[in-house]
């Protein structure tokens, strides 16, 4: 029921901006089983770990993309285990400034970043 919930505010998200594409909302799974299934392009993992890469950095990795993914942690972050994960998988691990944001508000404040920073994806 949360996935049928998810893809309405999806549909009247899309409807009430007049975007063009509806984003695909799929249901959870295993942080391995989701990067076996990623589009070809970038793939940035958002984390509070102090070693990723600036988000000026990762942004440089997006222009001429015609897609990419964003991974965005749950409530307390990815699991350093999980950001190696990732990055193995050809990730790159960034930092997203020092405030600590929700998940969901994470998910539209670097939204909205990549939208200024290099248009629709």
């Amino acid at each position: 029921s949360r996935l049928l919930r998810w893809r309405r505010v999806a549909e009247a998200a899309v409807a009430q901006c007049g975007r063009s594409w509806l984003p695909v909302i799929e249901p959870p799974v295993p942080l391995a089983q989701a990067l076996s299934h990623l589009p070809e392009g970038p793939v940035l993992v958002f984390t509070l770990n102090g070693s990723g890469v600036p988000l000026e950095s990762a942004l440089l990795r997006l222009r001429g993309a015609e897609a990419a993914a964003v991974l965005i942690g749950p409530e307390g972050d990815f699991t350093s285990d999980e950001v190696a994960l990732a990055v193995r998988a050809g990730g790159v691990a960034v930092r997203f400034g020092g405030a600590v944001l929700r998940s969901e508000t994470a998910a539209v404040a670097v939204l909205a970043v990549l939208q200024q920073s290099v248009g629709a994806l």
